[in-house]
């Protein structure tokens, strides 16, 4: 658990994600039983997470997820740059445990985000001053993998989904306008949730995102890497 959190600490401190796209914090409930309610808070390299999951049944469950982040470094009135990222996904799953602690579940989830960086540059005078943004929908397959022991979680989640971009703004790279907008990209995360009370949860989780289709477009990059740690308050 120590190691977990040490590593996931590092990735706060030196990854971060440098294009459009911007991996979220994984949502892994591992629902056990109907009416299972679990808030969580997280921070990242790529910015911060809220997160809700509800077990509606004893075998269906609901996810929601909010990403942002906003950064600011000002050099000067004249010479600054902005970073400005949301986004939203909602999803519905299904979850089952057997005998042994083992969870598996599986989700559909959609989301819609937008990024916005901004460049400025001058002397007394803004001389330059550079946009590209763009939006973004996800569609996602998730599936979770997990161990109950103790007041230990550990979940292992391979994902899939499909981005579409869409609504570009860029006063200086026209790229876009030739390369696809759609593509298909995959992720793999590992989770832990350590329980010191009843119903809080201190969580840690390491991915990796790995682009299936159009990896030679360099135009859509983002860190391969990604590291948070966060608090759950979870009600059973």
């Amino acid at each position: 658990m120590k190691t977990t959190i040490y590593f996931s600490l590092l990735g706060l401190l030196f990854l971060n994600s440098c294009g459009i796209y911007r991996q979220n914090v994984v949502n892994v409930p591992l629902f056990q039983n109907k009416g299972e309610v679990q808030i969580g808070g997280h921070a990242s390299g790529t910015g911060y997470d809220g997160q809700v999951a509800v077990a509606v049944t004893n075998s269906i469950g609901l996810v929601g997820n909010l990403s942002f982040t906003n950064k600011n470094s000002s050099f000067s009135n004249t010479n600054y740059t902005k970073l400005n990222h949301e986004f939203y996904e909602f999803g519905i799953g299904h979850f089952r445990k057997n005998k042994q602690d083992f969870i598996h579940e599986y989700f559909l989830a959609f989301g819609q985000g937008n990024t916005s960086m901004q460049n400025a540059t001058g002397n007394g005078v803004i001389q330059n001053y550079d946009v590209r943004s763009a939006k973004y929908a996800r569609w996602l397959l998730q599936a979770d993998f997990g161990k109950v022991k103790n007041q230990v979680e550990y979940v292992l989640t391979p994902r899939v989904f499909w981005i579409n971009y869409f609504d570009h703004v860029d006063t200086q790279d026209p790229s876009y306008l030739t390369i696809p907008h759609a593509f298909i990209w995959s992720d793999l995360a590992f989770s832990v949730r350590y329980s010191p009370f009843k119903y809080l949860q201190i969580a840690s989780q390491v991915s990796i995102t790995i682009p299936l289709s159009g990896s030679k477009y360099g135009y859509y990059d983002a860190s391969p890497l990604n590291a948070s740690i966060g608090l759950v308050f979870h009600v059973r």
